[in-house]
């Protein structure tokens, strides 16, 4: 609500009184300057007021999703994690099978050469 109930029957009472057409001049039809002064300054304050209500929400909206977005980082690091953990397991014995093929090579090869020689 950007102003009161009373606040807003008065400048909607005033504003109607200022910009109708009076059939008899005879009635006060119009607002002192202090009084439109004051009654835009009022209203001037209630959007501020409502500008400002609107940035701390925004500001507490962008806050949690920002949490909610932190916290789905911190799940998609563990996943990572846990794959590069795997990921060099397997690329451990994948070398130490390489190794030892390589190790049994090296011994038939060995053999081979003293039955040549």
């Amino acid at each position: 609500m950007i102003m009161s109930g009373k606040h807003f029957k008065i400048l909607n009472f005033k504003l109607n009184n200022l910009f109708q057409i009076p059939a008899d001049t005879g009635g006060r039809k119009f607002l002192f300057g202090v009084e439109m002064e004051y009654l835009l300054k009022s209203q001037d304050n209630c959007l501020c007021t409502l500008v400002e209500c609107i940035k701390e929400k925004q500001v507490e909206w962008l806050y949690a999703h920002s949490k909610n977005f932190e916290y789905e980082i911190q799940k998609l690091r563990d996943v990572a994690k846990e794959r590069h953990d795997v990921f060099i397991e397997q690329v451990t014995k994948m070398k130490e099978s390489v190794d030892l093929q390589g190790a049994e090579l090296k011994s038939e090869m060995a053999k081979k050469v003293e039955k040549m020689e």
